[in-house]
């Protein structure tokens, strides 16, 4: 499966029945035995990237696919996200997305009231300046922007995934002490306790997929 920022979509060996679930949100431009191209309906603007990311994840979840492997591609200057599915005996009940962006904007798809309570504890307690905006964009979608700018103090705004990667292997392996106030450290801190918040509470990480607005993407599942 791959999308890019035109709001193009291509499936690639994909069964009937995804087909038919990808008609529901865009329209068929051209379908194929091997490959079939849809364009994103009008009423979904591409602002939504990181809805549709989270809603193909569930539909191939649906069909018994996970994802495999997520990459970043640069196409006649179109940012294209490609996703790799497999098989996969293990279904996910349940997906979350939590997006990174302009260097100081978190925001939580999917997630219940104990979720957002846990995120914003996790923003107070590791980030060492107020949070400036607290509210919820919609009935499932919660949004926060705090002073400064972790994403960008941290690895660096376009690298936020590999860093995702590192720390979600670190997550149950180290320990980060209390914020001294050092913005660097502190924005590590903050980034891989966030991960272990959502562990503790069900939430496995999937991957990272850098959106075409400069914002990154992580996905859960449980």
């Amino acid at each position: 499966f791959s999308v890019n920022s035109q709001g193009a979509i291509h499936l690639h060996n994909a069964s009937q029945e995804i087909v038919e679930s990808v008609k529901l949100f865009a329209d068929a431009t051209n379908l194929g035995e091997k490959l079939s191209d849809f364009c994103l309906k009008d009423e979904l603007p591409l602002s939504k990237g990181r809805e549709l990311l989270t809603e193909i994840m569930s539909v191939f979840n649906n069909y018994n696919f996970s994802l495999y492997s997520s990459t970043q591609l640069g196409i006649s200057g179109r940012h294209t996200n490609l996703l790799l599915f497999r098989p996969s005996t293990v279904q996910a009940s349940a997906f979350l997305g939590l997006t990174l962006g302009q260097g100081n904007l978190l925001t939580l798809d999917g997630g219940a009231q104990e979720e957002i309570d846990g995120v914003r504890e996790i923003l107070s307690s590791r980030w060492p300046y107020p949070i400036a905006t607290d509210m919820a964009v919609s009935a499932s979608c919660w949004s926060w922007k705090v002073k400064r700018y972790p994403w960008r103090m941290s690895y660096g705004n376009k690298l936020v995934d590999r860093a995702v990667d590192r720390a979600s292997k670190m997550v149950r392996q180290l320990s980060f002490p209390p914020p001294n106030n050092h913005d660097l450290e502190s924005a590590k801190s903050l980034l891989v306790c966030l991960m272990r918040e959502l562990s503790e509470r069900g939430w496995k990480f999937v991957g990272a997929h850098n959106l075409h607005t400069s914002k990154c993407l992580l996905h859960f599942s449980k």
